[in-house]
């Protein structure tokens, strides 16, 4: 038996399985807020700023107030243009909220958007696939 090969498959077919996981969660997280959440305006607290191949990942932290007047704070990420940077400090952005549980929040275009999650989703499978396929190999040469 390839240990190796069975160390690998497990490896790949837990970050397909985690992948996967967190961009169903992520995608019903979505449609729950875009069915039963309330949209508001919130304000960018803080930004980091981390260059990538394809431009730039913004992570940024907003402030927002629910329907009963309290502030509360999220952080999101969001790939942001290679020629600038789209989420600065004191901008204003929508976000949706779940009004009996506010930390459940997603940003306007997350929600209203799945641009992103097929990738996920594909990257997911196929890691999945790899994970399968180097088990059936390392089972089938013992």
């Amino acid at each position: 038996m390839n240990y190796k090969s069975l160390f690998a498959s497990t490896i790949f077919f837990l970050c397909g399985s985690f992948i996967l996981w967190d961009t169903i969660r992520q995608l019903r997280l979505n449609r729950y807020l875009r069915e039963h959440g309330i949209l508001t305006s919130s304000v960018i607290t803080d930004t980091n700023l981390t260059e990538v191949r394809e431009g730039y990942i913004s992570q940024f932290k907003v402030t927002f107030q629910d329907q009963h007047g309290s502030l509360h704070q999220a952080s999101f990420s969001a790939q942001d243009s290679i020629d600038e940077c789209l989420y600065l400090v004191g901008d204003e952005i929508l976000v949706y909220y779940d009004p009996s549980r506010p930390k459940r929040s997603a940003t306007a275009d997350d929600v209203d958007s799945s641009k992103g999650y097929v990738n996920k989703i594909l990257l997911g499978l196929a890691s999945l696939a790899l994970g399968f396929f180097l088990l059936w190999n390392s089972l089938g040469a013992a």
